[in-house]
């Protein structure tokens, strides 16, 4: 099968849930990732993120993946009932499941913008902001790639009150408001502002909620996002979401 045909199978496998696969759609979309395998299901590297993306339609397809993946440092699993096996046998250590959810809209978000805010792309001079306020406290090569890429500032009175970024497999997420900006709709500007640079740029915008995590899944619903049904696993050898 030529490869361009194999990328049309995949997708339209994927598309029969957009919002659980988005960030598999997104990955073959933007040709950001490499086909390693599609019958009966698909398996992608995402190159940015150094992760593999797989969902299988049954056990016996996900073993013929296996042997493309045997020495993953990550991969995202798209089908819950096979995780326990893919654990065993490829020797992951650590599970961290989430929610999916994606904007599926067309049209950009309204914007509720606060009096004396603005919102603008970050630059390097905003790393050592980023790193002292964002929780899970990537090193500093990390956060100043997601600058790069296109980090948002919401600013009040000129003084920076929160961010939001994209990590590198294509979540939005970084989402951080300093404690005294809180509960004036910085975050719901900061993730709709990004929303809709995301839909500018082509993609499906989506993010990742660890299950649990009840305020920012009442941020998602606010926002008009769709939640898939079923979760997806990051399958690790370390704790990635320490």
């Amino acid at each position: 099968m030529k490869n361009s045909n194999c990328e049309k199978a995949a997708l339209d496998y994927l598309e029969r849930d957009s919002v659980l696969n988005a960030d598999m759609i997104n990955t073959l979309r933007s040709n950001t990732g490499k086909m390693l395998y599609c019958d009966g299901g698909v398996l992608v590297y995402n190159i940015p993120g150094e992760v593999f993306l797989m969902n299988a339609s049954c056990a016996e397809c996900a073993e013929k993946m296996l042997p493309l993946i045997a020495d993953a440092p990550a991969l995202v699993a798209h089908n819950e009932e096979l995780i326990p096996m893919l654990m065993e046998r490829l020797g992951f250590t650590h599970r961290q499941d989430c929610h999916q959810l994606a904007y599926t809209g067309k049209t950009p978000l309204p914007l509720r913008v606060p009096a004396d805010t603005v919102v603008r792309r970050l630059t390097r001079e905003h790393t050592d902001f980023v790193a002292e306020h964002y929780s899970h406290s990537p090193d500093r090569q990390y956060i100043e790639e997601r600058i790069d890429y296109g980090m948002l500032g919401a600013f009040v009175n000129g003084e920076l009150a929160g961010f939001v970024g994209v990590h590198d497999e294509g979540s939005i997420g970084m989402l951080e408001i300093v404690p005294k900006f809180k509960r004036i709709g910085l975050g719901s500007l900061l993730e709709a502002s990004m929303i809709n640079a995301r839909l500018e740029q082509g993609f499906i915008p989506y993010g990742q909620v660890i299950l649990g995590n009840l305020p920012s899944e009442r941020l998602q619903n606010k926002l008009g996002l769709s939640r898939a049904e079923g979760i997806v696993s990051w399958l690790t050898r370390k704790d990635v979401f320490e």
